[in-house]
Order: C-alpha cells, then structure tokens, then sequence
C-alpha cells in the first residue's frame, strides 16, 4: 500500500486499519476521542476499547468503567503484545511527538481532522 496512490492521508490510515485487521484501542477519553470514535463508526470500523495513562486510569477510577460504550484500559495492558491497533484519540501534539518518536510504543496510525 503505497500513499501516493491516495487523495488523503485519513483514507490511507483507515485502509491500513482495515489491512491490518485487529481490534482498534482509542488512546485517551476525552471530546478529541469521541470524534475519532464517531469517524471510526462512520467508516465501518469498530473501536474494541480505548485507553490511558496509567496513573490518569488510577486517578479518574477508570477500572470497571466504559467509554462511549467500550472498556477502558491502561496503556500498560494493551501495550504490551501486537494485538491491537491504536488510533490517537487526543490533540496534545507535544504528546503526540512522545508517542511518534517512541515507534516500540504505537502502531502509527495517525488520524487527522480537517474541522
């Protein structure tokens, strides 16, 4: 897959989701998250759960409860294996670099909104 071959970078991200086929974690639970969660939808691509930090899940007694109807997890749990593709649900860019730069930690989906 080649993203020349695209008009935008959003479909080419949610053609690599597709491609790759495993469930789709939001990182973090805020309005940015719900937005990406109503794209998500809106492409047909279901989101497993989403997740945060683990001293913000601590501190906002995230264990047990949902977001717009899915699992909240600790980043620490989903982080660990291949299983998941993440989607960056928050616009923190200085965050947003952390995550990019540490390639071990993300998948690289990146999606952005032209709002």
């Amino acid at each position: 897959m080649d993203f020349k071959s695209y008009a935008n970078y959003d479909a080419f991200t949610i053609d690599k989701l597709r491609e790759k086929g495993k469930p789709i974690v939001v990182y973090g639970t805020g309005q940015y998250a719900r937005t990406v969660h109503d794209y998500l939808l809106s492409e047909f691509l279901p989101v497993k759960g989403y997740c945060v930090d683990d001293i913000y899940y601590e501190m906002n007694k995230f264990q047990g409860r949902e977001f717009q109807g899915a699992q909240v997890f600790r980043f620490s749990d989903v982080s660990k294996d291949d299983q998941y593709s993440f989607v960056i649900g928050f616009c923190n860019i200085e965050r947003v670099k952390f995550f990019l730069k540490n390639e071990s930690l993300w998948w690289k989906a990146k999606i952005r909104f032209n709002q």
